[in-house]
């Protein structure tokens, strides 16, 4: 009776970039890519909303009524 004996080897690899090494550059351009977007984004967000609030403001009855007795003051 013959025995057969299996052997495996077992390699282990980090499939990440940032332990392997490989692709690491395009890795860490995309990871500055989007967070540079994300950041943009919240900063653009950011403004239009005091824009929004400036409109808003500048948009009542009251200031509408001030500019409109100032307008027909100046225009006397």
């Amino acid at each position: 009776m013959t025995t057969k004996i299996a052997q495996a080897e077992l390699t282990f690899q980090f499939k990440s970039p940032e332990f392997n090494g490989v692709g690491y550059s395009s890795h860490v351009q995309t990871i500055e890519n989007t967070t540079s977007t994300r950041k943009k984004a919240i900063e653009d967000a950011r403004l239009q909303a005091a824009k929004d609030a400036a409109t808003a403001a500048n948009n009542t009855n009251l200031v509408k009524f001030l500019n409109n007795f100032e307008s027909r003051v100046y225009a006397q």
